[in-house]
């Protein structure tokens, strides 16, 4: 699968267009990575795949095992594996 920020099925076409997702090892799709605003008791929890990277400043993130394809009425593409050496 292609590191695009959206995609689109050939089955569906631009009708169904939208999101990467991210799905771990084990088959779970993780919680969103929430990051503080450090100024006012609030912060903003973040789905994006790249955050999947198994690092963080004070605690590891989960490591992202596979992509997919997701959109906003449910439909969910089939996973790709992540090759983390891949450009």
């Amino acid at each position: 699968m292609k590191r695009d920020e959206t995609w689109t099925a050939e089955e569906y076409g631009r009708s169904h267009e939208s999101r990467v997702g991210v799905l771990l090892a084990d088959g779970m799709v993780p919680k969103p990575v929430y990051f503080d605003s450090d100024s006012g008791g609030f912060g903003w929890e973040v789905t994006h795949w790249s955050l999947y990277d198994g690092q963080g400043p004070d605690s590891p993130r989960p490591q992202a095992h596979s992509l997919r394809g997701e959109c906003s009425c449910g439909w969910t593409g089939t996973p790709g594996t992540l090759d983390p050496t891949a450009a």
